[in-house]
């Protein structure tokens, strides 16, 4: 993966995001996605989610793919937490229920693709991984909750393939 290293400013860290990713602010990217997808349920659905996150305080990061912007790779703020294999249990299902409103409300189906606990030795890491349909539209979200020093935070990637990018928590493995 041809990457650059990327400053997550809330964390204080570095992470490798590829190289067609380029950091803009929630607002941007809300605008892309008004610009380019039309004005349908998913979309006013990826626009409330996106603007939920905005609520944060400015401490939300997102990388948008210039090759393709429906990528993308976002980094919030957490509440901490200690991972777990029954959080990792409790946090899907969660999501799953959230997700089947989204399905009554906006015709978006999710289907689960893998939920899994990781012990990265510096972190642990919930990984969640959903295939989103609506209509002829598809698109994978997968995300992250990570714990590390008592802190906790969450990544949400994006991505018209198949692609997670679970390699950017590699630096936390022993």
């Amino acid at each position: 993966m041809n990457i650059n290293l990327q400053k997550i400013k809330f964390l204080n860290r570095n992470f490798p995001i590829p190289k067609s990713y380029k950091r803009i602010s929630v607002d941007d990217y809300i605008k892309k996605i008004k610009d380019s997808l039309g004005r349908d349920a998913y979309t006013e659905r990826e626009i409330q989610r996106f603007k939920g996150l905005n609520r944060i305080g400015g401490l939300v990061e997102i990388f948008a793919d210039t090759l393709n912007h429906e990528n993308s790779i976002t980094f919030h703020p957490n509440n901490y937490f200690k991972m777990s294999k029954e959080m990792q249990h409790i946090y899907t299902s969660m999501l799953e229920d959230a997700f089947d409103v989204d399905y009554e409300t906006y015709g978006i189906k999710y289907e689960k693709i893998e939920s899994t606990f990781l012990d990265y030795g510096l972190a642990e890491i919930i990984k969640v991984k959903f295939k989103k349909d609506f209509n002829e539209f598809s698109h994978y979200f997968t995300h992250y909750v990570v714990s590390h020093n008592l802190r906790s935070f969450g990544v949400i990637v994006n991505n018209k393939e198949n692609i997670d990018y679970q390699s950017i928590f590699d630096t936390y493995k022993l």
